[in-house]
């Protein structure tokens, strides 16, 4: 199945550099790997709730920045 979504160009940079890095073969194995792990965490009961993500591309980098901490 395909599914088309439009991203922050900061999140797409993001990606591309985990391409490059060799950590991951493509952009679509990146999301992949990203919406697994996001489905696994919801299955966990009680789940912790997801911080929502600022908007606007400065709320974006500083996800980035929480989410490269982890």
């Amino acid at each position: 199945m395909y599914v088309n979504v439009k991203i922050p160009e900061v999140y797409a940079r993001e990606i591309d550099r985990l391409v490059k890095t060799g950590a991951f073969s493509s952009r679509a194995e990146v999301v992949r790997e990203a919406l697994r792990r996001l489905l696994e965490q919801m299955k966990r009961w009680p789940f912790e709730p997801l911080e929502p993500v600022p908007r606007g591309e400065a709320g974006e980098r500083r996800a980035l920045r929480e989410v490269s901490k982890a």
